[in-house]
């Protein structure tokens, strides 16, 4: 008996897929990396101060005006991985399911003006990293023209990183008012883009209220901040501690 054969798509966006947080501190504070890194401020965030090892609203200021210089200066994320799983996950063909699943990755390009060669680079090469098992798909959708209808229709899974931005516009058009995708898993990082709690407990608060308010419209999935972070180590950068200063080194005898 033949099975009927549909599509289930994840959707990532390229501030997801690439640590364009990186591409901007490269352009921006090279400078503050060095600290950053070694301190451990980078991978374990709960926002993009850094644990206030920068100044967030200037960083914001600058992460605003990626581009594709950004872009050429970051590295993959650990969200790659992500993906990976959900190829495989897909492909695992349940015998009694009378329909056959196969993944489909969908890369939101937007905000980025890229040429066509481009964007085609970057489809190929995630298709490489997928060995081939996924059919990939660029696509340029802003927060708001990504709707609930259109999630429904091509997706289970989306990968965002300023999934906030998402959900402040789907809710100032009241799209939540009539429309949900609450079988729709939205992976975002565990940060905070306003004001950052100063307690655990206070962070562990909010995170959960945002939780319980989002379940009846969507399944959000928070992850801990390295998911979307480089996994370069330091040296891989190119940074290079200052030597360390001893008696010999100091001495001028």
């Amino acid at each position: 008996m033949s099975k009927d054969i549909e599509a289930t798509g994840l959707l990532i966006d390229l501030d997801s897929l690439f640590d364009t947080r990186l591409g901007t501190l490269i352009l921006n504070n090279y400078d503050d990396l060095l600290p950053i890194f070694t301190g451990n401020k980078y991978h374990i965030r709960l926002d993009d101060s850094f644990h206030g090892s920068i100044d967030k609203d200037k960083f914001y200021e600058a992460y605003a005006k990626r581009d594709k210089e950004t872009l050429a200066n970051s590295t993959l994320t650990l969200a790659i991985d992500i993906v990976k799983d959900f190829v495989a996950t897909t492909l695992k063909a349940d015998p009694t399911n009378p329909v056959l699943f196969y993944p489909k990755v969908y890369i939101n390009i937007y905000p980025y003006k890229l040429n066509q060669e481009e964007v085609d680079n970057i489809v190929l090469g995630l298709h490489s990293h997928l060995k081939g098992k996924a059919q990939v798909e660029a696509i340029s959708l802003d927060p708001t023209m990504l709707t609930i209808d259109y999630i429904n229709q091509h997706l289970s899974v989306m990968i965002m990183y300023e999934y906030n931005k998402w959900l402040d516009a789907q809710t100032e058009l009241g799209s939540f008012k009539t429309k949900a995708c609450p079988s729709v898993t939205l992976m975002a990082p565990r940060i905070f883009f306003a004001n950052t709690p100063k307690s655990a407990t206070e962070v562990d608060k909010t995170f959960t209220l945002l939780d319980n308010i989002a379940k009846p419209f969507i399944n959000l999935e928070l992850l801990p901040s390295i998911f979307f972070s480089t996994y370069l180590k330091t040296r891989d950068l190119g940074i290079k501690p200052e030597p360390v200063q001893t008696e010999e080194t100091t001495s001028t005898g």
